[in-house]
């Protein structure tokens, strides 16, 4: 249920983002010298929801600084900051010392938004203040860097975007109980040691031990469970009270917050819990500042330190969400921390209804492949450090090869790639047709975007040496393939091989690439591709799946068993012999028939084509056998 949702949902936002509600909005980032990203490095920020997918140290948190520092009234520099052992504006020096950056090396990005139908461009770049040396400040339009779109007349620049930019850090996050619990200082337990609080501890102690038989030795030194327990009383007294908590000029706490029962409801049904009232406070009873949720149920009340990791980290993402206003940034790190798939997927399913209602903009970064499974190519951004250490990041990325990119294959069986699920149908059917044992050797999965994304991606899994699955494309896209031992590799070039790469596929493939590596290696990368194309890459024996399985008769024939009367039926069947093109076959055969799930109608036609259709079934057939017998070698 939660899966057609979310596709609805990213459909409807789809449409919304194309007619232009979002706004303000960012649009896109180009990043001239910000971190470790690659110089003029860029993204795209094309549907209202951008996931940021890589491996530990890739970039994601450094790039959600940067959108957080974004808007006007932001600073990247409340996140990144330079210390003494971490310095931001000197680099080491051979002989040892350091030296301060000139100021065309100084941290800068600019971004893109559109105000009043106009696109604007707006740069931000860090500057040294006295008592600030992590300031950053606008700056005046700037060609050098890339920039295209001059200010109006008379002025230098274009204004920031203005929209709230709100950051959650849900890996970072730790409660009052878990941050008092796990991470407290030692002065602090010294302190309760001796202070009269414990001294009046041990002596009720003392005089009422317990007749356990025998002598007992009672424990004199306070550990950090007799600590939280003593503060626990002041917390209590101020759920209870519902008040904010001050002793002289000093705030203890703020007032309680009941949370509302939308926010309860979703909680919920995110970890499948049922709540029926529960508070929120904010207080420093324990140590430091940190948030306290207690939960009531049917079954008891409990807090954080009895609750799930990802309860309280689920409030605050909703919380986060509910207090949002319209046409707010919001940035989420890590937000799947401590969830379970199924608890991802719903809140995946909310955080899309959110921007859905509040027209927000929303960019997070994620490890969780059930978190972007059914995210469409242009939500996904994988960020990928390069040989020299900078981050390049790739776009149109298919969930299952963006997880892939990092170690996390979308199925480790997987053995075959085609280009949609009726092929992958169609080859599943053939392959169940012969025996159990050859149907397990058909493991397949079908690459959304269509060939153009297949064939881009292969130059992922050409470069892995051992998960190297067989592509399958439609027979339309057949052609001759170029035998790469036939080049002069010695003396070719690598812009000339992207030549014979685009001529072979028709689209133009992306290498991962830095400035250091030599023009050898460039065009090695690139002849392993051509070698990958010429010995994993087949097609199916005819142009597309929806032609394979159409059948006049079989469509006559069920339009019949609709009850239409004969001069119906072939009014209908002259208005779909119009179509030329099969899919438009099947939409109309589809209305004719009441609205039939398109489906369940090729599940019809494929029955029929594995029954009838010998012939081309045997040729599907040997391109299995041809495929598996190549994929089984080169894994081997």
């Amino acid at each position: 249920m939660a899966n057609s949702e979310i596709n609805a949902l990213v459909k409807t936002l789809k449409q919304m983002k194309a007619s232009g509600i979002f706004s303000p909005y960012i649009d896109y980032i180009v990043f001239p010298k910000y971190r470790r990203m690659a110089e003029n490095e860029r993204i795209n920020f094309e549907f209202p929801l951008t996931v940021l997918v890589g491996k530990n140290g890739s970039g994601k948190s450094s790039l959600l600084h940067a959108l957080a520092g974004a808007p006007h009234g932001y600073s990247v520099g409340n996140y990144w900051f330079g210390t003494k052992v971490d310095p931001i504006d000197e680099l080491p020096t051979s002989a040892g010392g350091k030296q301060k950056l000139a100021e065309e090396q100084r941290a800068r990005f600019w971004y893109g938004y559109t105000q009043n139908n106009e696109e604007c461009q707006a740069i931000k770049q860090r500057v040294r203040k006295i008592d600030d040396p992590d300031y950053w400040e606008p700056s005046r339009f700037a060609a050098k860097y890339g920039m295209t779109k001059k200010p109006p007349e008379g002025k230098d620049r274009h204004d920031q975007i203005r929209m709230d930019a709100i950051f959650l850090s849900l890996r970072l996050y730790l409660s009052a109980f878990d941050r008092c619990f796990h991470f407290m200082g030692g002065k602090t337990l010294i302190d309760f040691q001796g202070s009269d609080v414990w001294k009046n501890i041990v002596a009720y102690n003392q005089i009422n031990k317990p007749d356990i038989g025998g002598k007992t030795k009672l424990r004199q030194k306070a550990n950090r469970r007799d600590y939280i327990r003593h503060k626990s009383k002041r917390l209590e007294l101020a759920l209870k009270s519902q008040k904010e908590t001050t002793v002289g000029k000093n705030n203890l706490s703020n007032a309680p917050e009941k949370l509302s029962e939308i926010l309860l409801e979703t909680v919920s049904t995110i970890v499948g819990k049922k709540y029926t009232t529960g508070w929120l406070i904010r207080h420093r009873f324990y140590e430091s500042w940190g948030e306290s949720v207690r939960f009531i149920t049917d079954s008891g009340q409990y807090t954080e330190a009895n609750a799930g990791s990802g309860e309280t980290a689920v409030v605050m993402i909703v919380r986060l969400f509910e207090k949002a206003k319209p046409h707010s940034l919001i940035l989420l790190d890590e937000p799947e921390t401590s969830l379970h798939p199924g608890a991802q997927t719903e809140l995946l399913k909310y955080i899309l209804t959110q921007i859905k209602v509040k027209k927000l903009q929303v960019v997070l970064s994620t490890h969780a492949p059930a978190f972007v499974r059914q995210l469409p190519m242009e939500a996904i951004k994988v960020l990928q450090p390069t040989a020299d250490g900078y981050v390049k990041i790739n776009e149109h990325v298919h969930p299952q090869e963006a997880f892939h990119e990092i170690g996390h294959d979308f199925d480790p069986n997987c053995n075959i790639i085609v280009e949609d699920r009726l092929a992958k149908a169609i080859l599943d059917g053939v392959a169940a047709k012969q025996n159990k044992a050859f149907a397990a050797r058909v493991i397949i999965e079908y690459g959304m975007g269509g060939d153009s994304a297949m064939k881009k991606n292969i130059s992922i899994y050409s470069k892995n040496a051992t998960h190297r699955p067989i592509f399958i494309f439609d027979g339309d896209k057949k052609h001759s393939h170029v035998d790469p031992d036939k080049l002069p590799v010695d003396n070719i070039s690598p812009k000339k091989l992207d030549e014979i790469i685009k001529l072979q596929t028709g689209v133009r493939v992306d290498f991962d690439q830095n400035s250091k590596m030599s023009e050898a290696s460039k065009a090695e990368v690139r002849v392993e591709y051509l070698k990958y194309y010429r010995d994993k890459v087949f097609y199916l024996p005819f142009n597309s799946p929806d032609q394979a399985i159409w059948s006049e008769d079989a469509a006559r024939n069920y339009l019949l068993a609709t009850l239409l009367l004969p001069s119906d039926v072939e009014a209908v069947m002259a208005a779909i012999s119009q179509a030329t093109d099969f899919k438009d076959k099947f939409a109309k055969l589809s209305n004719a028939m009441g609205g039939i799930e398109l489906s369940s109608l090729h599940s019809m036609f494929l029955t029929r084509f594995l029954a009838h259709e010998m012939e081309l079934v045997a040729q599907v057939l040997q391109v299995l056998n041809v495929a598996l017998t190549a994929s089984e070698n080169i894994n081997a």
